[in-house]
């Protein structure tokens, strides 16, 4: 049997190796966030490639909802604090103190969704939202312990919002809703689909009265 050529043992004759660095940032924008994670823990030089901040502007965490717990969070946390789009939607693990663990780096976020995320309370919303000054989008769906406490939080934190949702916050009511409204005069819609005490009358006085903000109803 014949010797292997220099380098054939370290992989180095791999078409792989042909791509240089520039090439394979290109490559990973095309990754997931499970996927990079995961690219992440392949070899030395592609753990190097996939830190490149502009690769952490976009962090979802829905494709991996079953996998996802409080400590992906703590591991997550330092590419959060590149990211400007970050989805928690249906991580129905994950705890309000995972969330608010994962507060600290969402200061650059401008589109945040954790609809979905159950165990989201009035407490930890607020908490989240005092990090997040920069935030554009909000969606809240399905987080069905949330109340109009979390109206005023989200009226108090963020005063830049043009886009929330509210849809299935049982809790939410049309005094919290138009209170919120006043507060900011940024947002131009917002979602009250599948909210049982917004009503057809509800959703008409509302209609009226805010006339330059686009109502999502079911209806």
């Amino acid at each position: 049997m014949g010797r292997a050529a220099p380098g054939a043992s370290d992989g180095m004759t791999s078409p792989a190796n042909m791509l240089d660095e520039k090439c394979w940032r290109y490559i990973f924008k095309f990754l997931d966030t499970e996927s990079l994670s995961k690219v992440a823990q392949t070899c030395h030089k592609w753990y190097d490639y996939a830190q490149f901040p502009g690769l952490w502007q976009s962090v979802e965490l829905m494709l991996a909802k079953a996998l996802v717990v409080d400590e992906s969070l703590q591991v997550l946390g330092p590419k959060l604090e590149l990211a400007k789009d970050v989805s928690f939607l249906s991580c129905r693990r994950l705890t309000a103190d995972g969330l608010i663990s994962a507060a600290p780096f969402l200061k650059n976020v401008e589109t945040l969704n954790i609809g979905g995320v159950w165990n989201t309370t009035d407490a930890a919303l607020a908490k989240v939202l005092v990090h997040t000054p920069k935030l554009k989008s909000l969606f809240l769906g399905g987080c069905h312990l949330l109340t109009d406490a979390s109206l005023v939080s989200v009226a108090k934190h963020c005063p830049a919002l043009e886009h929330l949702s509210l849809r299935f916050l049982w809790n939410v009511t049309p005094a919290g809703i138009t209170a919120l409204l006043h507060a900011l005069p940024s947002l131009k819609s917002l979602d009250v689909t599948y909210i049982d005490a917004v009503d057809d009358a509800a959703v008409e006085a509302i209609s009226v009265e805010f006339r330059s903000v686009e109502l999502i109803t079911s209806s």
